[in-house]
């Protein structure tokens, strides 16, 4: 019975948290993101594969004044957490995507990162 009563208290124990996202999940598509031309690719086929950008800029420089848009997606890691530890899947990670119009709505520009977030920091003993 002890037994028993201590597999419930331990099964209580265990909690597991999904993974969160936010942002646009069409960046993690790689052929989303190699189909994109500079030169070629218009606004409006930007528009279409990634959505409306979460920002927009002007920038002004000696070469002339280009619109930036940037795209950005994360995601969190999915944890279990029982009374023995923490174990994740998948780890977080953050994707962006920035494009660079000229006036005409043609890319001239992409920038690119992917940043896998780490889980665990290491803590140092005194």
């Amino acid at each position: 019975m002890l037994a028993l009563i201590g597999s419930v208290f331990l099964f209580a124990a265990c909690v597991s948290v999904p993974a969160y996202q936010s942002g646009t999940p069409a960046l993690l598509d790689p052929m989303a993101i190699s189909s994109l031309k500079i030169g070629e690719t218009t606004k409006s086929q930007i528009l279409e594969r990634f959505g409306h950008p979460a920002m927009k800029v002007t920038d002004k420089s000696e070469a002339g004044e280009f619109e930036v848009w940037s795209y950005s997606f994360m995601r969190s890691a999915e944890m279990s957490v029982t009374p023995f530890g923490t174990s994740a899947g998948e780890p977080a990670k953050i994707k962006t995507l920035g494009v660079r119009f000229s006036p005409d709505g043609i890319l001239r520009g992409i920038t690119e990162a992917e940043n896998p977030i780490p889980l665990v920091v290491p803590i140092t003993q005194p």
